[in-house]
């Protein structure tokens, strides 16, 4: 009888122990939703098909400044007004923190960065601009529009008169997407196209993806050349070293793995025909 307390005992402990163990689990990203890992680590969700050389997506690494948390979040989209991202508890609109890139006016081509939230199906509600410190790229070349920009892993804001926090340490989110168009005065109109992810996840921690295609990263290096190269027409041979820079960036490592495979499948092919003409 004793054995079997001892036993029904170790049952109850492994049992509990797994529960606590996918209870502090961080929550992985729904297979519905193409998220994989980039070079830099973190991860990337390209969320269109109707369209190449990964024109929608958004892209995020955490990173640590002057001793707190950050994370870098990069969204492109075809759109020549606004392109905007929001982290939510749910699939829907409402309580959303939102980052907006936007034109000032239809046919200009700076872009500004702001902070705002979402509630329910209305308008942004928002906050202000991003700080210049915070912003680390902006471009618009042909229809696609690229931000970079960072955000502290927690922020609060005053939603409805009370604050409310999203932090990207305590808790998982869903993403969204949208874009649109802006009227003359730069105010975001009802957005053209919307998508969002299908579950929680953590957006704190550089998981596991599968790794990034190759072909997605050719075409990564498409859209970069486009750009940077329709600088270099302009301007010095400086900007022609900046195109080489984004090769590097955009390819490695994945364009080196790719060659690396080749030649060690030529290099096998030789070495067989070698020892076949020996053995001969």
């Amino acid at each position: 009888m004793e054995n079997w307390h001892k036993l029904l005992s170790t049952i109850l402990m492994v049992l509990l122990a797994r529960s606590l163990a996918q209870d502090g689990a961080k929550s992985k990203p729904s297979e519905k939703d193409r998220i994989v890992a980039t070079s830099g680590g973190g991860g990337r969700w390209t969320f269109s098909s109707e369209c190449k050389d990964g024109c929608r997506f958004i892209r995020w690494k955490s990173f640590s400044r002057n001793g707190e948390k950050w994370i870098e979040f990069n969204i492109r989209g075809m759109s020549r007004g606004y392109i905007a991202v929001a982290i939510s508890t749910d699939e829907g609109m409402g309580d959303d923190d939102a980052y907006l890139c936007a034109v000032t006016h239809p046919g200009a081509v700076d872009i500004r960065v702001i902070s705002a939230h979402l509630v329910g199906f209305m308008r942004p509600e928002l906050n202000g601009l991003v700080s210049p410190a915070n912003i680390v790229d902006t471009f618009i070349y042909d229809d696609i529009m690229n931000c970079v920009f960072n955000r502290p892993l927690s922020v609060t804001k005053i939603v409805n008169g009370r604050n409310v926090t999203w932090d990207l340490t305590s808790q998982d989110f869903n993403l969204l997407y949208a874009e649109g168009d802006v009227d003359r005065r730069g105010n975001v109109r009802y957005h053209k196209f919307r998508t969002h992810t299908h579950a929680r996840f953590d957006l704190s921690s550089n998981f596991s993806y599968p790794r990034l295609d190759e072909t997605e990263a050719v075409g990564e290096l498409q859209i970069h050349l486009k750009k940077r190269m329709s600088t270099v027409a302009l301007t010095s041979g400086y900007e022609a070293t900046t195109a080489e820079l984004e090769i590097e960036r955009v390819l490695a490592p994945e364009g080196r793995l790719v060659a690396i495979v080749i030649c060690l499948c030529m290099g096998s092919v030789v070495l067989y025909f070698i020892y076949r003409r020996s053995s001969a």
